[in-house]
């Protein structure tokens, strides 16, 4: 079934749901983290054909899959993108690589590496969680009292335990287009809906698929090279802690030179294998002129865009980063394991997005 509807809001937005097994029969194999396509949280989709949406095509802004709500009975997977104008016109060709990327999951079978990064990053995020409000903390406990017994309260909702291929195959298998519904919200769809939502106004339309225009998506869809994740290099192996005897207060200056300074403050307080790097970039024109400040701001954005390609494996292993426009430049902050934040200051990505952009 396909609905599409009025969207008042500028985004245009795809969402593909399921209904499968409810969640609660899965906890353990961490099924619906395995179905996205990655070792990663559920929000994040397969890598090889995020990357044809969003950097090759320019079809798709966002990309994410995952449980989105459960109950007792059933729980519903929903794949939602985020598409550009571009994407719109494309929406079928779309739909299309989708069923052919979840073909290729349930045709690759289970893989037990996947699962075993999945393990790794659960473990590394629970032993070295930061602290959260006590609210959200009392809340997922007692969400958890009611499903698991007592010995698993804590871990239940975060660490994957049992590595069941049945189970997390029979949810792949789940997820076929012949059971499919799609919801698709856009301003182009004024005036050519059919119906109205009593509640808020909202127009839409409900039309049926058949098997035969699923086949005909599929076929026509771009022939791209679709791939399962590769190993993620950026997932930490080496967790051991550099032992300093004083108690540092302040930051040292490491290096100098006519271009930059690099100062330096190891954690001698929580003693956990993190790290925090704040690069600062200083641009004294990047604010001197309204023009100045709004090119700025795109600069940074179109940084953040590019650098998805590169540092997808190193969010899905855990690292937070950030690039900002600030009054005298742009910060970029990188915040994750010590060995997250290495690899990731190898990525050569500034001189490539400056050819890119002239």
């Amino acid at each position: 079934m396909k609905i599409f509807g009025v969207n008042r809001r500028d985004p245009i937005i795809g969402r593909l749901l399921w209904r499968v097994e409810a969640m609660i029969e899965r906890k353990n194999a961490k099924a619906k983290k395995f179905d996205g396509g990655t070792q990663t949280e559920p929000y994040r989709a397969g890598h090889g054909v995020s990357r044809t949406w969003k950097s090759r095509k320019g079809w798709a802004m966002s990309l994410s899959c995952g449980e989105m709500d459960s109950t007792y009975d059933y729980s519903f997977f929903s794949v939602i993108f985020e598409l550009t104008d571009a994407g719109h016109e494309h929406h079928e060709d779309i739909i299309g690589l989708l069923f052919r990327y979840i073909q290729l999951l349930q045709e690759s079978g289970v893989l037990k590496w996947i699962f075993d990064e999945l393990v790794a990053i659960c473990e590394m995020g629970f032993h070295y969680k930061d602290k959260v409000p006590p609210i959200n903390y009392v809340m997922d406990i007692a969400a958890n009292m009611q499903l698991f017994p007592s010995k698993d309260w804590i871990v239940q909702s975060t660490l994957p335990t049992k590595f069941v291929p049945s189970t997390i195959q029979k949810m792949l298998n789940e997820l076929s287009p012949h059971n499919v519904r799609i919801f698709w919200e856009s301003k182009t769809f004024e005036g050519i809906t059919d119906l109205v939502e009593p509640w808020y106004g909202t127009k839409y339309s409900v039309q049926k698929i058949t098997p035969s225009t699923i086949q005909v998506w599929t076929e026509k869809a771009p022939k791209e090279k679709l791939h399962l994740p590769i190993p993620n290099m950026f997932i930490a192996t080496d967790l051991t802690i550099k032992q300093v005897s004083d108690k540092v207060r302040y930051p040292s200056l490491l290096r100098k030179s006519p271009f930059s300074k690099l100062w330096y403050k190891p954690d001698t307080m929580f003693f956990t294998p993190k790290a925090y790097v704040k690069i600062e970039f200083n641009c004294p024109l990047s604010s001197q002129s309204p023009e100045a400040a709004v090119l700025t701001d795109i600069f940074t954005r179109l940084l953040i865009d590019y650098l998805n390609e590169y540092a997808y494996y190193a969010q899905v292993a855990g690292l937070n980063y950030n690039i900002i426009d600030t009054a005298s430049g742009f910060q970029v902050i990188v915040c994750s394991t010590k060995l997250s934040v290495m690899m990731l200051c190898k990525i050569p990505f500034c001189f490539s997005l400056s050819s890119r952009i002239r």
